[in-house]
């Protein structure tokens, strides 16, 4: 899923995938939206010096990051205003969003601090590793607070907190509460019926089922490709469950990989094994076939435009709670599923969409505060993500709402940003969703997932950070044209490859991954 985040934010530019973007944590609307309004018992701030209570105080001013690609939105203050009316009275804060393109945001973030000014809510893992900004001192503790001012939110969080603990403290919250996944192909419907695409049964993760699904493709009278591999994809390798330590964020694979995430406590170098080398040498074999598109790494092509195109009719990649309909949203085509086995999760995957408190933020109970509204309660969520109903959208149904009569992407005041506020279960939903997909969600959750046996678990790269660099420069000039098939000499190539992440120091990051993995383990066993 981060691969395909990272293709959809490519494609800022195209006014209709940023609205498709923004609505992707849409609206469940199954929730109570009034579970979690306020409690001005318990949930009032403290006032700093003075001990008065926050009722006797004039309301701090929560300034929220809104990520979006430099549309104008000249709603926003009317949406701040219905914010308000909502928060003031809960728990006596204003909202201010501060609009971020997504071009700029990794810098942004970057240099918080810098020139006095404040952020309070930040989403961290989207451009950059959460990680990474608490090594950077970006980000503020958070226990605490979180005990004493977001106790309704720690309780839907449930496990996924354990994700969110890095180092000595919980530094983010998660922004999504089902985001388990689900290996899948996923494929355009329209091709598929038109060119009488058969689909292989006992549907299973394996090169062998794949292989038929892509000789129906190429033997049918579909004029394109069965897949593309865009400019490189990720390491994955067909019928594993890997777990890569966050390393999406930068060049995959560089931390060690577990192969079998659910099992492996054994972290090894997964361009050294036997399944890399199988999975680059069934490439070739699907490049040299045409089944593949041939010259995606240099073509500029990427894998969505390749889809709108239909040059390919197949992806193949894990899905989510919202993958297929979001598919649809952001290329045009119907989306079908084959979905191989059981929801498994990463840690990872919770970090690289939190929200976390920056350390700019002069009131962080307050923005804690906030936190816990937007993460229970529907109302306040909805409002955030689409803005006034009636004016900036309308409901279809209970739960599904488009945009008023003579309103569309090209003129609507609010709601074409590319982040999403709030609990799936609780936010509304635009068409291609339906009220049957919120049937589908806990099946997403961690409660009904596999966990990887290093769920919970953040690599330090501090101490080989240098070796990082190296071996991350490595990866990224041998992974992709092995991951392309554009190589003909694949086990020369390969060889290739690891003696330079030898020189790298790949064996240097693995031996300190695996003694932070194993001290780790030994403490949440006593």
């Amino acid at each position: 899923m981060k691969k395909f985040m990272a293709i959809v934010l490519s494609l800022t530019m195209a006014l209709t995938v940023l609205a498709g973007c923004g609505g992707q944590s849409g609206n469940t609307g199954k929730a109570d939206t009034t579970a979690a309004e306020s409690k001005t018992d318990g949930a009032q701030a403290k006032s700093g010096e003075d001990g008065k209570s926050g009722a006797d105080e004039a309301p701090y001013e929560v300034i929220v990051e809104l990520i979006g690609s430099g549309v104008a939105q000249p709603d926003t203050a009317e949406v701040e205003a219905a914010i308000n009316e909502i928060t003031v009275p809960a728990i006596n804060c204003t909202v201010k969003f501060r609009e971020i393109t997504i071009a700029d945001h990794a810098q942004q973030l970057n240099l918080l601090g810098t020139d006095g000014d404040r952020i309070d809510i930040v989403f961290a893992g989207y451009t950059t590793s959460t990680q990474s900004l608490v090594a950077n001192g970006l980000l503020l503790p958070l226990g605490d607070l979180l005990k004493e001012y977001a106790p309704e939110m720690l309780e839907k969080a449930g496990n996924l907190m354990e994700a969110c603990y890095i180092g000595d403290d919980y530094y983010c919250v998660p922004g999504n509460y089902y985001p388990a996944s689900r290996d899948a192909v996923t494929y355009g419907i329209e091709d598929f019926e038109k060119y009488n695409i058969e689909i292989p049964e006992n549907p299973e993760s394996t090169i062998e089922y794949l292989d038929k699904l892509y000789q129906n493709i190429k033997n049918s009278d579909f004029p394109g490709y069965a897949f593309t591999a865009g400019d490189g994809p990720s390491v994955a390798i067909t019928g594993t469950k890997m777990d890569k330590f966050g390393s999406a964020m930068g060049a995959d694979g560089i931390y060690g990989v577990l192969m079998d995430m659910t099992k492996d406590t054994q972290i090894v170098n997964v361009f050294e094994t036997e399944e890399y080398l199988n999975q680059c040498k069934q490439l070739r074999k699907w490049w040299e076939e045409g089944i593949m598109v041939p010259d995606s790494m240099t073509s500029g092509t990427t894998a969505v435009a390749a889809m709108m195109a239909h040059q390919v009719c197949i992806s193949l990649n894990p899905i989510n709670a919202t993958s297929v309909n979001n598919s649809k949203k952001i290329t045009g085509v119907d989306m079908g599923e084959i979905p191989f086995g059981e929801t498994y999760l990463i840690g990872q995957t919770i970090p690289e969409y939190s929200l976390g408190v920056t350390v700019t933020s002069e009131r962080p109970e307050k923005a804690v505060q906030l936190l816990n509204m937007i993460m229970t309660n529907g109302e306040l969520a909805n409002l955030m993500n689409y803005g006034i109903e009636g004016k900036h959208y309308v409901k279809v149904s209970e739960h599904i709402i488009d945009f008023p009569e003579g309103v569309d992407f090209s003129n609507t005041g609010y709601g074409l940003q590319i982040v999403t506020f709030g609990d799936l279960a609780q936010v509304y939903q635009k068409a291609p969703y339906t009220e049957e997909w919120y049937d589908t969600l806990d099946q997403y959750s961690a409660k009904n997932a596999k966990l990887s046996t290093a769920f919970g678990y953040v690599f330090d790269t501090t101490p080989v950070k240098t070796q990082v660099a190296a071996v991350s420069s490595v990866v990224g000039e041998y992974n992709a044209s092995l991951m392309c098939g554009m190589v003909e000499d694949v086990e020369g190539r390969i060889a290739d490859f690891n003696a330079a992440l030898k020189t790298a120091g790949i064996d240097e990051i693995i031996a300190e991954n695996q003694r932070q993995f194993d001290a780790w383990r030994a403490a949440r066993n006593k």
